[in-house]
């Protein structure tokens, strides 16, 4: 089941990762979001005049992070499972300050909320795992 999990949140930030330094990337160098088809009306209710610093958060804080945290799995981090629990808050708060500052309302939003939900279920398990085999293994030095 570990494994499982582990494959499924590296698949999850990978996709996550990429479409946000696709999506970012298009949003820094275009920030009009034509390249997007994002018009600038959907910021009305935002603070901003345009997608620039949307676009460097989410290339930031979406992209290049989830594809650090794929690293971390890969390499099997002592603390992988946090930062898979951590990262998929992130997604999950990027959606919601999304849908609350926007009038843009599309599928993918909800794609990208079962991904964040599915992280953050991925890392709590991983992380239970994680915390049950220590106290197992300090359970059996104790009985040596």
């Amino acid at each position: 089941m570990k494994v499982f999990l582990k494959i499924l949140a590296g698949v999850l930030l990978a996709f996550n990762g990429m479409s946000a330094l696709y999506g970012g990337l298009n949003l820094l160098v275009y920030p009009n979001g034509n390249s997007l088809q994002l018009p600038l009306d959907y910021l009305q209710h935002s603070p901003f005049e345009n997608y620039f610093i949307p676009g460097l958060i989410l290339f930031s804080l979406n992209g290049l992070s989830s594809l650090f945290v794929c690293v971390a799995i890969l390499l099997d981090s002592k603390r992988y499972a946090a930062l898979i629990l951590m990262q998929g808050c992130v997604l999950a708060g990027w959606i919601f300050v999304q849908s609350m500052m926007t009038d843009f309302s599309s599928n993918l939003q909800l794609v990208f909320a079962i991904t964040a939900f599915l992280l953050i279920f991925c890392g709590a398990m991983l992380a239970r795992s994680d915390h049950s085999k220590i106290s197992h293994q300090k359970n059996r030095i104790n009985i040596a």
